[in-house]
């Protein structure tokens, strides 16, 4: 599969903590190469669930067969009664070569795993859109995606968040024991969906 979605260099060199006039021609040179063998090896897949959701005073949520806390989602649903929970991935090349560049070439593997975060966002955004544009559609509105870990909805809720979307199976994506995804260019959202 071919991954053709614009990849900014102000976006990498962002999250290398660099500005775009800091960076030099040798420094350019190795980002656009790292962006080639990043496209190269993107095994991007994703997995989506359109579920019923409720919120109730303090933060009290139910989305599809998921129930926990968060008043942060809550607000950020406000208006919704469906959410659309997803998971995306770049899959698991990317992880192995910034492993393998962390050994052996330092500064490779920053601008690489740079270029492969702004690759997973890029792919997030381009699900999202499609999404919006499947719900504009329908006459609804999509809320911003909203994480775990963001605010105080818990980054423990990922195991029981992969397993509803059946992750493992449909897009190879699991979890450490310290609920760290594998592959780790991976991102796990609710999307709320409300009336126009």
């Amino acid at each position: 599969m071919s991954f053709d979605l614009p990849l900014p260099v102000k976006e990498t060199l962002y999250y290398m903590g660099m500005k775009e006039q800091n960076a030099d021609s040798e420094l350019l040179a190795l980002l656009a190469d790292c962006e080639k063998e990043v496209r190269e090896n993107i095994e991007a897949r994703f997995v989506t669930d359109r579920v019923p959701y409720t919120a109730v005073e303090g933060g009290n949520i139910t989305a599809g067969t998921l129930s926990f806390t968060s008043k942060d989602l809550a607000k950020n649903h406000e208006g919704c009664s469906e959410t659309v929970m997803f998971a995306a991935t770049l899959g698991p090349k990317i992880d192995m070569l910034v492993k393998r560049y962390q050994k052996i070439n330092l500064t490779r593997a920053v601008v690489f795993n740079a270029v492969a975060i702004t690759a997973i966002e890029a792919y997030c955004d381009s699900i999202n859109n499609q999404i919006q544009k499947n719900m504009e559609a329908e006459g609804k509105n999509c809320k911003p995606r909203f994480s775990p870990g963001y605010g105080d909805l818990s980054i423990t809720i990922q195991k029981d968040f992969l397993q509803a979307l059946n992750a493992d199976k449909t897009v190879g994506l699991s979890l450490s024991d310290g609920n760290l995804m594998i592959p780790e260019k991976s991102v796990t959202a609710f999307i709320g969906v409300s009336k126009i």
